[in-house]
């Protein structure tokens, strides 16, 4: 089944979410309840069992639109990375 829900999103509105996402993975561990993956969340709450289905969603669509974007960036900056 495709995901309509961060398909229709832009480019920008990914980018933010990704960004929550990586704060949430990589901050403490809790979610910043005023964050856009939180809004998005209770917007499609019937459509997700949990945000974690939803952080799935985004890190695939983020995939699918920038990863050739994250392979040059790797490639070519490997030590950026490494840090």
């Amino acid at each position: 089944m495709e995901d309509k829900t961060t398909k229709n999103l832009t480019d920008s509105e990914l980018v933010i979410l990704c960004n929550d996402v990586y704060d949430w993975n990589h901050g403490d561990g809790t979610l910043n309840q005023d964050s856009e993956l939180v809004k998005l969340f209770k917007r499609h709450k019937e459509e997700y069992f949990a945000v974690h289905y939803l952080k799935d969603d985004i890190i695939n669509e983020a995939y699918n639109r920038f990863h050739k974007v994250a392979k040059i960036l790797i490639t070519n900056k490997v030590g950026l990375f490494i840090k």
